[in-house]
């Protein structure tokens, strides 16, 4: 026989079967909030959630001497994060991490053919190689002593978030999607044979310098402070702005004398490079989209071989140009 269910009782959690006595409708009344109960609490087909797996601390193998081997975990998935503690070295070797990253003070991380699905912090050292990042990496180095600053190096890897922070970087052969914002310390940077999608932002500290070479900046470049900088062979969509830059930048082919745009520790570009096959020094131009701009005094700056699409903003002095050309305003040494 069908079941009504009367509205006006639903509310009150009162049931009755069609033809059943009075007496019979209180367990009813008892199973249908319980139901309901039950309803309202677990959402349908939905599991009691389990406890987030513990991270997998990869701290080393004991050797000989008192010293830590490596610890290596290859060809597996972690559920959890991966934590290498201080003093700790690990490596990932086709390895798929579910979880977050952590490398703390004079720890020391290798991934390799490896995707890491979590975020990233950085405290230590961490080397990449063929290896994917889908969330944010954090370069965070300590202030003092500056020997132990965080340091991120490698290349052939995929960046999906935001590299920022505070440290060392030297990266090859890479491609970062989100905004690259790390203020350079210690160590001078290299970014190097690479495509960044988001903004390029580089403070650095007194006497750290930035090399920018064969890259190709999808946005746009922001350089501050620091010494020793240069930018060539690189194309830069958006605007590049060097401000408070104390001392010597090149932008484009290095003068005469100062040796070449290298890469890798070669000079020239990488193989397999569109320029390549070009002749220095216009294999070493870099073109800038918007207006390149020099903010600040005390820039001994020298431009050759640039190609800006907007304007061409400089100080009066401390310029020296070579082959130049720009499609919109000149200003300063720069005329």
């Amino acid at each position: 026989m069908p079941i009504r269910i009367r509205p006006s009782t639903v509310a009150t959690g009162a049931v009755r079967a069609s033809g059943a006595p009075p007496g019979r409708s209180r367990p009813a009344r008892r199973l249908l909030a319980l139901a309901l109960t039950a309803a309202l609490v677990t959402p349908l087909g939905a599991a009691p959630s389990a406890a987030e797996p513990a991270p997998l601390v990869c701290a080393g193998v004991p050797a000989p001497g008192g010293v830590l081997d490596e610890q290596v975990v290859s060809d597996r998935r972690v559920r959890g994060g991966i934590v290498v503690p201080e003093g700790g070295s690990c490596r990932l070797h086709r390895v798929t991490v579910e979880g977050d990253v952590r490398v703390d003070p004079q720890g020391w991380l290798m991934v390799e053919r490896s995707a890491v699905l979590g975020s990233v912090h950085v405290r230590g050292s961490m080397a990449v190689s063929r290896a994917t990042f889908h969330g944010d990496v954090h370069v965070d180095a300590p202030d003092l002593p500056r020997v132990w600053a965080a340091y991120l190096e490698g290349g052939s890897a995929t960046f999906l978030g935001r590299v920022h922070g505070r440290g060392a970087v030297d990266l090859y052969g890479v491609h970062v999607v989100g905004s690259f914002n790390v203020t350079a310390v210690a160590l001078d940077m290299r970014l190097e044979d690479s495509r960044f999608d988001g903004w390029v932002n580089v403070p650095a500290a007194p006497g750290i310098g930035v090399g920018i070479r064969w890259s190709d900046l999808r946005s746009g470049l922001t350089i501050k402070r620091g010494t020793g900088h240069d930018v060539c062979g690189t194309d830069v969509a958006g605007d590049l702005v060097l401000r408070d830059v104390r001392g010597y930048v090149a932008v484009g082919a290095f003068p005469a004398g100062h040796g070449s745009c290298p890469a890798w520790g070669s000079v020239g570009p990488p193989p397999g490079h569109p320029r390549a096959g070009e002749d220095p020094p216009e294999q070493m131009r870099t073109t800038v989209g918007g207006t390149l701009r020099v903010v600040g005094d005390g820039t001994d700056l020298h431009l050759h071989h640039v190609h800006v699409a907007g304007d061409l903003l400089c100080p009066d002095r401390g310029v020296t140009a070579g082959l130049v050309t720009a499609g919109g305003t000149r200003t300063g040494g720069c005329r």
